[in-house]
């Protein structure tokens, strides 16, 4: 029902995502992109497909690292099969998820914690373009940051269904480390909606 009545909030937020990041996409491979997209072999070429899940993050490129990170190279996998390593491509991915972030946290706003819309939108479209995010957006290595982000909110969203809230929740931490926050997160969600009548 939310995503119906209020689904023009929802396409403001996403084209202003994509507004305010319309500049990123010319931006060249730099730093860790060597490591994890331009000479990782495990996103190149399928033959090392399983590696993905058995290694860490730089394994790839012959790297050594204590990251275990394999939805993000799963991520530059699937996209790098279906456009090679194009450079728009990737940044898009970065956008793409910023965007559906941003959509997921007026969600819950309004559809859990029963914000009025247009405080919840506002809080939301707040979020999308704060520069604390800049770099999580527009750095093409950095898709962990945004992607760990996707699954916390997925499991927040859906916490009254803990068997899927858990499968967001090992996604999550599969992507970045720091969604071992959820758990702090839903006591909270539940704490606050327990104050509500």
């Amino acid at each position: 029902m939310v995503l119906k009545n209020f689904r023009y909030y929802f396409l403001t937020l996403v084209l202003f995502v994509f507004a305010i990041y319309a500049n990123v996409y010319s931006n060249g491979f730099l730093l860790d992109d060597e490591f994890l997209l331009q000479k990782n072999r495990f996103i190149h070429d399928a033959d090392y497909f399983w590696r993905i899940f058995t290694s860490s993050s730089t394994m790839g490129a012959g790297g050594t690292d204590s990251f275990y990170r394999p939805m993000q190279t799963l991520a530059y996998f699937i996209l790098v099969q279906l456009f090679g390593l194009a450079i728009p491509a990737i940044h898009a991915l970065n956008v793409v998820l910023h965007a559906t972030n941003a959509c997921l946290i007026l969600y819950l706003g309004v559809g859990r914690l029963k914000i009025s819309a247009p405080f919840a939108f506002s809080a939301a479209l707040l979020w999308a373009a704060h520069p604390l995010h800049t770099e999580a957006v527009t750095y093409m290595s950095a898709t962990a940051d945004p992607l760990h982000t996707l699954f916390v909110l997925l499991a927040l969203v859906n916490s009254r269904r803990m068997w899927l809230a858990n499968i967001f929740f090992i996604g999550g931490l599969m992507s970045k480390e720091s969604a071992i926050v959820l758990p702090l997160l839903m006591m909270v969600l539940a704490a606050v909606e327990s104050q509500r009548p």
